[in-house]
């Protein structure tokens, strides 16, 4: 894993407890150099969630990770409460960057 990666695994860990917890390193798929940490998909499971918007999720996650996000370009979140996931545990594969080669 890489340093930014741990660091994200670490705080996510620490704030919401996930029960699942996934984060991928795009930025192969980006125009952008060799073993960069630019871009990130994240799939996190975690009770913190219930009864709270994907929105709302998503502005907790971003106000967990400011200051890795001052770091990163993109981060792509993909966030349940238990129930959703044991429903729909499939995630889709993000795409490739229009300007990749």
């Amino acid at each position: 894993m890489s340093k930014i990666q741990d660091s994200i695994k670490e705080t996510l860990i620490e704030d919401f407890n996930p029960s699942v917890l996934k984060i991928v390193n795009e930025s192969y798929m980006h125009s952008v150099p060799k073993d960069s940490e630019t871009h990130f998909k994240l799939v996190i499971v975690s009770d913190s969630f219930n009864n709270i918007s994907q929105v709302k999720r998503h502005q907790i996650i971003y106000k967990s990770l400011e200051d890795i996000m001052k770091q990163i370009h993109a981060l792509s979140i993909n966030s349940f409460d238990e129930a959703e996931y044991s429903k729909n545990p499939i995630i889709l594969d993000s795409p490739n960057c229009a300007n990749k080669k």
